[in-house]
């Protein structure tokens, strides 16, 4: 009923008043359908700079505190160690759906960015004791140490949550050639098998985060580097809404 919405809506606003958004240059068109969807919701925006994120969330909190609302932060890519459980769970998916189709799980390739995706599929893989090698794709990093540190930081969050789930360590591997001139900026590579994959496949994927990771898994092919695996995962994690940004890279 009417009524049941309102006090739906009026609950959300309670518990989610306020909504920062982080613009990337390259992105300035989607971040205007990001604020079209923030409208729609009701959402309270607050549009501000990268560099200013950090503190100025941190005083958001602090005046939201001060009025009795108990506010709960989503990170970028929701990537906290909550977040990164429902990788965990993925995995536990993949292994169950590879076994009843008779596919040997050996690789998974993903684009990696906020770091959530992969910790959550190397915990959720080392929990099950599967031992399949998650192949990470940066797309958002300029250096990727500061990736590797921040999967190391979730993986120990999960530990700590759940301490003795993970029955070993696995390694972090993450491969920053697919990278190009930076976040949001497609390679020509990418955009050859975005192409490929809508034309043979009819698949949409993205030029900021599957897309690459795609290019990347052509590429390793060719490369020969996953000759010991008959069949390849990967995961396509969303992105497809972005396409109508990049019509010129992708028609011109």
């Amino acid at each position: 009923t009417r009524e049941d919405v309102k006090r739906l809506v009026d609950g959300v606003r309670e518990v989610a008043p306020a909504l920062v958004e982080e613009l990337v240059p390259a992105q300035v068109k989607l971040g205007f359908l990001h604020h079209v969807l923030g409208n729609l919701l009701h959402a309270e925006q607050h549009v501000i700079k990268p560099e200013q994120v950090r503190d100025y969330t941190r005083e958001l909190l602090d005046n939201l505190r001060h009025d009795g609302a108990s506010p709960y932060v989503i990170p970028a890519g929701g990537s906290n160690a909550v977040g990164a459980l429902g990788y965990a769970r993925c995995a536990e998916e993949l292994i169950r759906q590879s076994t009843a189709i008779g596919i040997e799980l050996k690789h998974i390739v993903h684009a990696s960015s906020s770091a959530g995706t992969q910790a959550g599929l190397i915990w959720g893989l080392s929990c099950l004791e599967h031992h399949a090698d998650v192949f990470g794709v940066n797309v958002y990093h300029q250096d990727p140490a500061h990736l590797q540190q921040r999967i190391a930081q979730l993986l120990e969050e999960l530990n700590e949550l759940y301490p003795g789930a993970a029955k070993s360590s696995c390694p972090i591997h993450i491969n920053h050639a697919y990278f190009g001139e930076g976040y949001g900026q497609p390679t020509a590579e990418c955009l050859r098998a975005i192409h490929m994959a809508a034309q043979l496949e009819a698949l949409l994927f993205d030029p900021v985060y599957s897309g690459k990771a795609l290019a990347a898994l052509i590429d390793q092919i060719n490369l020969g580097n996953f000759d010991d695996a008959q069949d390849i995962v990967i995961i396509h994690t969303g992105g497809t809404p972005a396409l109508h940004v990049y019509r010129d890279a992708l028609l011109g």
